[in-house]
């Protein structure tokens, strides 16, 4: 059975984050891109548009050291949406994370158009970032 193209299109996407082209990433980005990031830390909320969204990734990038990776366990999609289940580690001043992510993307004429972040296990991801 054939994937459905929103799935194709984010396993391409996601393939490219993992092996850390960000660029091919963004461009999967509609410019107005709606980024919803829960939870009571330095990264929640909601970032407007790449730009934003460029500097919330430099951000989790410096305080991680560079270490925060995402794997892609399943992607499912539909003609609106595709979910995105990852397993996300970082380390961080002697800590370490480790936890199930789950993202429900909007897509709109094959563009990212908005996210929201879900994650299994919120404490350790405030605490973490914290």
């Amino acid at each position: 059975m054939a994937l459905h193209p929103n799935a194709e299109f984010m396993q391409r996407t996601m393939a490219a984050v993992a092996s850390g082209d960000i660029p091919t990433f963004l461009a999967a980005m509609s410019d107005d891109i709606a980024w919803h990031m829960p939870g009571d830390n330095q990264l929640a909320g909601a970032y407007h548009g790449k730009d934003e969204f460029r500097r919330l990734m430099t951000k989790i990038r410096d305080l991680s050291g560079g270490t925060f990776k995402m794997a892609v366990h399943d992607i499912t999609a539909s003609d609106d949406h595709a979910v995105n289940i990852e397993r996300v580690t970082a380390s961080r001043d002697g800590r370490q994370l480790d936890i199930v992510v789950a993202l429900v993307l909007r897509i709109k004429d094959g563009k990212i158009t908005e996210v929201w972040e879900h994650f299994f296990d919120f404490k350790a991801w405030d605490d973490f970032w914290s």
